[in-house]
């Protein structure tokens, strides 16, 4: 099936700028896209124009961000992802592993149950994670300091004020101006102490209990080859999507790609968690020594009756004997 724009939905990243995401949560088509094997002519295939002409003077990289992540949870192309340059053909294979963890006694780990004070991102339909529980904390700590909240990411004024304590104005909580620089430098300095793990949100925000990871190989290749690169020419000609474009050589190098995400394997791993001693397994050992100490005490009990009614038996006799030995030694003496 041939997938459109529809089928992606959009976000403005202040570090990484415009993002897209396929098959999200938030796509409100909602469609479900199914591949019937793996293979790289069996996954998501993608000609993209970044439009490197439009970049900005400060810009030092070209290229795309690609980030693989489950479509529940909120992506941060910031903190990872792969780059993929333009004039190359790239394939991403994927591999999908399913983390379950245990939660108290046994671990730390928090379930999906949409806690606002731990996910800000829980308002846009996004499930728990580490690092979306992380930035809320980082927000909860601009909020605190600084009075305003961090563009970058949600400003949840309920979550807010139940988490830090902080009344919110009478006008709402406002986004931090950056042009403002006591709002600037406060920001900054958060984001310092953040990166240098100073805030506790390590600590403030444990592992979720489900999890699905995904590991990749990468692969590039030139793209569009040197004999194929009229024929690539003349198709976007007729597409009608790069009209402005006037000197073909130099947008195919400085501005197209070509990107294949597929799975690698339909074989999924899973790791779980299972605690080492539980009560049912407690309770069982418990009642077998019960049953083997009672077993045992039964048949000690019975051995020393028998040993009891052994030596009574001995000793009746003797005793028996002993009075009829008397007895017989008593009427001879009469005789």
């Amino acid at each position: 099936d041939k997938c459109t724009v529809d089928n992606f939905t959009s976000n403005f990243n202040l570090k990484q700028g415009n993002c897209f995401t396929f098959a999200s949560s938030q796509d409100e088509l909602r469609k479900t896209w199914d591949t019937v094997k793996p293979g790289p002519k069996n996954g998501l295939r993608l000609e993209l124009n970044i439009e490197a002409d439009e970049y900005l003077t400060s810009s030092t990289v070209g290229g795309i961000k690609v980030l693989i992540h489950d479509n529940l949870e909120f992506p941060f192309p910031e903190d990872g992802g792969l780059i993929v340059a333009p004039g190359f053909y790239t394939t991403i294979g994927i591999r999908k592993t399913n983390i379950k963890r245990l939660s108290h006694p046994y671990g730390d780990c928090i379930d999906n149950n949409g806690d606002s004070t731990k996910n800000f991102f829980s308002d846009d339909g996004f499930g728990y994670s580490r690092p979306a529980c992380q930035k809320s904390c980082l927000q909860q700590y601009v909020y605190r300091n600084c009075s305003c909240c961090d563009a970058n990411y949600p400003c949840v004024q309920k979550a807010l004020v139940k988490s830090t304590g902080k009344p919110a104005p009478s006008a709402g909580i406002r986004y931090c101006n950056i042009s403002m620089f006591e709002d600037l430098d406060c920001v900054d300095r958060a984001q310092i102490r953040f990166s240098e793990n100073k805030l506790g949100c390590t600590d403030f925000c444990p592992p979720a209990c489900k999890q699905s990871t995904f590991t990749t190989s990468i692969s590039t290749g030139m793209f569009p080859t040197a004999i194929s690169i009229n024929a690539t020419v003349e198709r976007l000609k007729s597409s009608g999507k790069v009209a402005n474009v006037t000197d073909f050589d130099s947008f195919l190098v400085e501005s197209f790609l070509l990107l294949e995400i597929y799975y690698e394997s339909f074989i999924l791993e899973r790791v779980d968690s299972e605690p080492a001693y539980t009560w049912n397994k407690l309770l069982g050992d418990i009642g077998g020594q019960l049953g083997l100490l009672l077993g045992f005490s039964i048949l000690t009990a019975v051995e020393l009756l028998e040993l009891l009614a052994v030596d009574i038996g001995v000793g009746v006799g003797l005793a028996s004997l002993f009075r009829g030995r008397n007895g017989k030694a008593v009427a001879h003496r009469g005789d």
